[in-house]
């Protein structure tokens, strides 16, 4: 797990533009973890996705998962 990371949402009325997690989120808790902040991205990245936090998704359909 990447632990707590914050996750921008770039939206277009409510369809999801852009997922990725937020630098400065990912670099605490690479420190607070001692992994790499690489690894810390992709398993933010892989847990956004897990909760349907994917592009050309529908935003509401994604918090109702």
């Amino acid at each position: 797990s990447a632990g707590d990371v914050d996750i921008k949402i770039g939206l277009q009325g409510d369809i999801i533009l852009s997922v990725a997690p937020e630098f400065e989120s990912c670099r605490r808790s690479a420190e607070a973890s001692l992994l790499p902040l690489k690894t810390i991205y992709q398993l933010a990245m892989a847990e956004a996705t897990q909760q349907g936090l994917i592009p050309g998704e529908r935003w509401m359909e994604a918090q109702d998962g």
